[in-house]
């Protein structure tokens, strides 16, 4: 069987559903961050323009025009390769014959694949080390200073724990100090909260919520709502630990996690003459994760054993 011999519908039916496939899922996570084009090459360098506050005018008829320089840094991103390739049996005609729909296991597959992939990038762009500075080269880290330990406490005596209304409400505190996090949701920067199954689970146990927002908890772990506070909260099994086995949760502002897509994806069908002209699927995707600024991020240790 020839390279010919593969169905003519089959590359480009699958590649234009594969493509659409993954533009509409790309991850569970993928709407609690900020999607940015234009990267390209082997490396991309994102600048990010500082803030700066308006002047205002006071007794200046005619004055002086008051100017600003535009300053700001930049952030390196470096892009990871992904693939996922399948192997068909050259005989199973009838089977290839409906891979290519886009509701066929075969895209599922690769689909799936790609998003909990993309999952596990997502997060180890949010925590690890980003290059960032005025050449885009200085490594950093989440801020010390943003991470709310275990074990605390607004008032008596520290003792670790898992997630509390103390660890929440100073998640906001801290924001809205930044000037990253405001009490206006609709014109906010939305606020979200990784955690975990477990953690997930302890929300429950908040006995200092609101009747309103305990209904709003209690209808979280059912899967019906995912916010509470003010916070929205992801559920995912790909937060690390520390060195105690405690989970380490994530709060951010959206504009904080930045995820670039590289522009072209790479599938291709074709035949393996030495895999007795099986037919290979065969697809890759680049992107980059990194952070706009650490002010937006805040660490959350939950106890979860």
């Amino acid at each position: 069987m020839g390279n010919n011999d593969i169905p003519a519908f089959f590359r480009p039916e699958f590649e234009n559903n594969f493509r659409h496939a993954t533009q509409q899922q790309v991850s569970r996570l993928n709407d609690y961050l900020t999607v940015r084009t234009g990267a390209s090459g082997n490396k991309y360098v994102w600048d990010i323009l500082d803030a700066s506050e308006a002047h205002l005018e006071t007794n200046n008829r005619l004055g002086r025009t008051i100017v600003d320089e535009v300053t700001g840094t930049r952030r390196t991103v470096t892009p990871e390769i992904v693939r996922k390739t399948s192997v068909l049996d050259k005989n199973d005609s009838i089977f290839l014959g409906t891979q290519s729909i886009a509701t066929s296991d075969l895209l599922h597959v690769h689909k799936m694949a790609f998003a909990r992939k993309e999952d596990g990038l997502i997060i180890g762009g949010a925590f690890g080390v980003n290059y960032g500075g005025m050449e885009g080269n200085t490594p950093l880290t989440l801020l010390e200073s943003q991470k709310i330990p275990v074990n605390y406490t607004d008032s008596g005596t520290p003792v670790d724990c898992g997630i509390t209304m103390d660890k929440l409400l100073t998640v906001r505190e801290i924001l809205e100090s930044n000037e990253v996090l405001y009490d206006d949701e609709e014109n906010s920067d939305p606020l979200i909260l990784l955690i975990s199954p477990a953690v997930k689970k302890q929300l429950l146990g908040l006995d200092k919520l609101t009747s309103a927002d305990y209904a709003e908890v209690k209808a979280l772990v059912e899967g019906r709502v995912k916010k509470a506070l003010g916070i929205r909260f992801v559920t995912t099994n790909k937060l690390p630990k520390d060195a105690n086995g405690n989970t380490r949760c994530l709060a951010y502002v959206r504009s904080g996690l930045n995820f670039f897509p590289w522009a072209a994806d790479d599938i291709r069908v074709d035949s393996l003459p030495e895999r007795n002209y099986a037919i290979q699927v065969y697809t890759e995707k680049m992107y980059g994760v990194c952070r706009s600024d650490e002010l937006k991020f805040v660490e959350v240790v939950c106890k979860t054993k």
